[in-house]
């Protein structure tokens, strides 16, 4: 009698999906929804595998490739396709079912996991700006070795797993009666305060500190860039000056040269030509010479620039509506219009967060 009244029970719970779709329309449940977000996150998880592997292949099978930067770039790489796996599969799977079918055991690691691989990516990317930083804007000073790069590494893989542990305590499995299922989501019923707390604290970490330090290197690398083209620099009146005076019945033992600072904050020298008899062997070519390495380095710049505002605005974009979305969520401060899409939201700013780890490696 006791067993036929608990399936009873359990053929009158209510599926969830239907639920929030009668109650709040939510946009997840319908299949035009669902099969987008599966080509999207197809699409992520295959480029971004394939391309790793590519990556990681490269700069283990040449030896020239095995620069700190690169090291740094291959650490990226392992953590983006351990993203791609986990994040790229279960998410939108857990997204669309709105329940949790993997068990006790995935429901406690897949977030910690998913934790510390994208915490890891945010301070390699982090690592890599300041790496750019000393090598273009400091290049007289010792710049990483790849011992201490190994060392930066692990200690990156440390302090993401130190953020990330705390997850592993409060995520449970429970059931939300007369829901359908079991869901699998952080439990912090001792403290509401502490869950706020430790969201605040991963925004920050996570966020916050190392878009403030990739922003602040690379703008001081901008501006040594630009400031290269107003130092050591033969101007074309300079030029056509000198050459005029070589020109002259005047011996010249001197060599007509101008630097250029590059990309990787050393100089770019014009070949150097030496002045004998009382002529200017280069002539007018030296000037030509000169106007061209200088267009080539100028170009240069331009694209360094851009890049590098790029790789911020990148990195900004992606990650902030993420950490936004759960930063509102964890003070309870999402508007009314989110809270019924939270799973259309919160699903779109987890593809721009991994999204943005492969575009930036």
């Amino acid at each position: 009698m006791e067993q036929q009244f608990i399936n009873t029970e359990e053929d009158q719970c209510i599926d969830i999906k239907e639920f929030l779709w009668t109650n709040s329309s939510d946009l997840t449940s319908l299949p035009i929804v669902m099969g987008f977000f599966a080509f999207l996150y197809s699409a992520i998880v295959l480029t971004s595998i394939l391309g790793n592997i590519l990556v990681i292949l490269s700069v283990c099978q040449y030896r020239s490739l095995q620069s700190v930067r690169n090291l740094f770039i291959v650490s990226l790489s392992v953590s983006d396709i351990v993203i791609s796996v986990v994040s790229g599969t279960i998410t939108p799977i857990v997204a669309f079912t709105k329940i949790w079918p993997f068990g006790q055991l995935l429901c406690k690691w897949v977030p910690v996991i998913q934790g510390v691989s994208l915490c890891f990516s945010t301070l390699t990317l982090t690592s890599i700006s300041v790496d750019r930083f000393l090598l273009i804007v400091t290049p007289l000073k010792p710049s990483i070795q790849k011992c201490c790069a190994c060392r930066i590494v692990a200690l990156n893989c440390a302090i993401a797993l130190a953020i990330s542990i705390p997850i592993l305590f409060n995520q449970a499995m429970v059931d939300w009666p007369p829901f359908c299922g079991q869901f699998c989501t952080e439990d912090w019923s001792n403290s509401s305060i502490q869950r706020s707390l430790y969201g605040t604290f991963v925004l920050f970490t996570q966020f916050v500190f190392p878009f403030l330090i990739i922003t602040s290197c690379y703008v001081m690398i901008s501006i040594k860039i630009n400031s290269g083209m107003r130092t050591k620099r033969c101007s074309s009146a300079e030029v056509a000056k000198f050459s005029d005076y070589c020109s002259s019945n005047v011996r010249c033992d001197k060599f007509l040269s101008s630097s250029f600072g590059t990309d990787e904050g050393n100089s770019l020298y014009i070949n150097e030509q030496k002045l004998q008899n009382g002529m200017l062997m280069a002539g007018d070519g030296a000037m030509k010479v000169a106007m061209d390495q200088r267009k080539m380095v100028l170009s240069r710049r331009i694209r360094t620039n851009r890049m590098l505002i790029a790789m911020v605005a990148v990195f900004f974009c992606c990650w902030a509506p993420s950490v936004i979305f759960n930063f509102l969520r964890d003070y309870q401060w999402l508007p009314n219009f989110v809270i019924a899409q939270e799973y259309l939201f919160g699903t779109t700013t987890h593809c721009l967060s991994i999204r943005q780890v492969y575009n930036l490696s």
